[in-house]
């Protein structure tokens, strides 16, 4: 039995109609991994960045605290590497 479909008054048997892949669905598809590889790039890259400035600053926070004590003649000895 065939059936038919209707396009514009054109009947079109089922049996020539031919569902092939666009090459626009590939690339959009490849983007949107592209972009989805990217987004979760950048928030590693951040979260990095933030854990070394948090860690930087940790250290600048410890070297001033050890200045003022040794500057107030504090019995307060700094660790070795900070100086």
């Amino acid at each position: 039995m065939k059936t038919y479909s209707n396009h514009k008054f054109n009947l079109v048997e089922d049996d020539d109609i031919v569902s092939n892949a666009n090459n626009t669905d590939f690339v959009c598809i490849i983007l949107t991994m592209i972009c989805i590889l990217l987004i979760i790039g950048l928030i590693a890259f951040s979260i990095y960045a933030a854990k070394a400035e948090a860690k930087a600053y940790s250290v600048q926070m410890e070297q001033e605290l050890c200045n003022l004590m040794e500057f107030n003649g504090s019995t307060y000895h700094c660790e070795k590497g900070l100086k």
